[in-house]
């Protein structure tokens, strides 16, 4: 017994498709806490830690007989870029990392803190709706007063205002279709 709680760890293994996360970054950043015995590592600080650093979504940590622990990361997927400083996720959480070119297609969404997940669902709803017909969203933002405001790749402004959004989206989409009379 005295073998089992004393086996070092001799591996940390990363694994996941890493396209903005280095594994060695991960190493470095995790090897206090998972280094050591292999029984007593402390997975859940370990997830902690790694949970901490840009980019990264989901991890999970597990030991593998005899001496190794590993670690999976799921990668944050960026639909939108939030202000300059960030991005949104598939949920709407918002997330710090550093904006690369890489990322400049995507939409640029704009609002007061904590509007983050309720300005993507806008967003979702809304290019649902657009893109079919050509409208292709660049910017949508949230102002003080609470209202939407688009703006498109052809750079066609909408302010689409406060209340009944729904509502002025279609009658919008009447008029660019031209079935709306003016």
């Amino acid at each position: 017994m005295a073998f089992l709680c004393s086996q070092q760890i001799e591996r940390l293994t990363v694994r996941g498709d890493l396209r903005h996360i280095d594994a060695q970054a991960i190493h470095a950043q995790v090897a206090p806490y998972g280094m050591g015995s292999f029984l007593a590592a402390d997975l859940i600080r370990l997830r902690e830690e790694i949970e901490k650093l840009p980019w990264v979504y989901r991890v999970t940590a597990r030991r593998r007989w005899p001496a190794e622990i590993e670690v999976t990361l799921i990668e944050q997927q960026p639909l939108a870029r939030w202000g300059t400083r960030g991005f949104l996720n598939h949920e709407g959480e918002y997330f710090v990392a550093e904006q690369e070119t890489l990322h400049d297609s995507l939409p640029l969404l704009l609002g007061p803190e904590g509007a983050e997940a309720r300005l993507m669902r806008h967003y979702r709803s809304l290019a649902a709706q657009l893109e079919s017909r050509g409208l292709v969203i660049t910017e949508l933002s949230l102002d003080e007063l609470e209202q939407v405001s688009v703006r498109f790749n052809s750079g066609l402004f909408l302010l689409l205002g406060a209340k009944d959004l729904s509502h002025r989206v279609s009658r919008f989409l009447r008029l660019w279709e031209g079935s709306l009379p003016l």
